[in-house]
């Protein structure tokens, strides 16, 4: 008993074994609360799993199960994670990652690596050996200001977005825009599929079969989104009566902001390398698909759009990411901050981090 505890201890740090102290109990702490699990860690081909679906509802993440499949879902902000059974491939957003063992059923609960979980949500884990503790914290640690410094950006304090087409609801997903009379949503009952209804809660229809829609604007007679759904990420564009849908190019996307008749999104088909990681490119085109246009030659991860000017989580070639922006046009390239926070917003004349879904 003790040579497995010691065990399971070692690997949630490091997956693989080296010294550490053996302790009669483990204990798992979440965001500051411990967490009760029906099922205890495993230790399968010398890695640790840990019940996936108590680790991420802690984290605040949807979970979906495909009994027939042996499918889950995981949906976390704007992060979709999807694994099967005994498949040792999970895809995060689209994009394939081999798993060093595939997810197994034990006692009813899916369990899956905890490395595999800290590393695609952004989630730190950190072992405490003097009370044999697992900390699990949500959120990139490497956004945080390093201690006794100010964080570069003031704290704002705003009414919450009630339009997808602002920049804080897109940096945060995109999940709902409001247009006249109507909510357009990414229903998180149904897989996030398409749905509108009326402001006062009549009307529910579904607009569309694509599962894990994000970015959603509403311009005129048109919705544009994506979807994360496996390896797909290509805009669409809608009517807002649910017909018409078109695809607008075979571009894997990032990000969508509609303003006017142009489209801005990181293009994921367009990467550049940093080190092991490889980041999408930001682009614009025109609503009609028609004008791709190329604005800036560094990688970017999250980016809003506001009057003439992109704001966006640029990679340099140091690797590192800054707060950047460049005008709308692809010129006037600007270096803002050394840092940047995980998601922007805009109020007034001030800029600040947008809150987490």
């Amino acid at each position: 008993m003790r040579i497995s505890r010691l065990i399971f201890c070692i690997l949630i740090i490091l997956g693989t074994f080296t010294r550490a102290e053996a302790f009669s109990a483990i204990t798992v702490i979440v965001n500051g609360r411990v967490l009760d699990m029906d099922v205890p860690p495993q230790v399968v081909e010398s890695r640790t799993l840990v019940p996936f679906r108590a680790i991420m509802e802690s984290l605040e993440a949807q979970v979906f199960w495909d009994g027939s499949a042996q499918a889950i879902t995981v949906v976390h902000s704007s992060t979709v994670i999807q694994t099967a059974i005994d498949n040792k491939t999970a895809y995060v957003n689209g994009t394939a990652v081999p798993l060093d063992v595939a997810p197994k059923i034990y006692r009813g609960r899916t369990m899956i690596p905890l490395r595999f979980i800290a590393e695609n949500i952004g989630a730190k884990v950190d072992w405490l050996s003097e009370t044999g503790t697992v900390v699990i914290t949500s959120g990139p640690g490497k956004t945080d200001a390093p201690p006794g410094e100010k964080h570069p950006f003031p704290q704002i304090k705003e009414q919450p977005n009630v339009s997808g087409n602002t920049p804080g609801n897109l940096s945060n997903g995109g999940v709902a825009t409001i247009q006249g009379d109507w909510i357009y949503f990414s229903n998180f009952a149904d897989w996030k599929r398409l749905y509108k209804m009326k402001t006062d809660g009549s009307g529910l229809t579904k607009l569309s079969d694509e599962p894990f829609v994000f970015g959603i604007n509403a311009v005129g007679d048109w919705l544009y989104y994506y979807s994360l759904s496996y390896d797909d990420r290509r805009i669409r564009k809608m009517k807002i009566d649910g017909t018409e849908e078109i695809v607008l190019g075979e571009d894997k996307v990032r990000g969508l902001a509609v303003r006017g008749d142009w489209i801005y999104y990181v293009n994921l088909s367009d990467k550049v390398k940093h080190g092991s990681y490889e980041h999408g490119t930001l682009y614009k085109m025109k609503t009609d698909g028609t004008q791709k246009t190329k604005l800036s030659p560094l990688g970017a991860q999250n980016f809003l759009v506001d009057a003439d000017w992109i704001y966006y989580d640029g990679i340099d070639n140091t690797g590192n990411n800054k707060l950047w922006r460049v005008k709308t046009d692809g010129t006037e390239h600007q270096l803002l901050f050394d840092r940047v926070p995980y998601t922007l917003n805009i109020a007034g004349q001030k800029m600040g981090p947008a809150g987490q879904n």
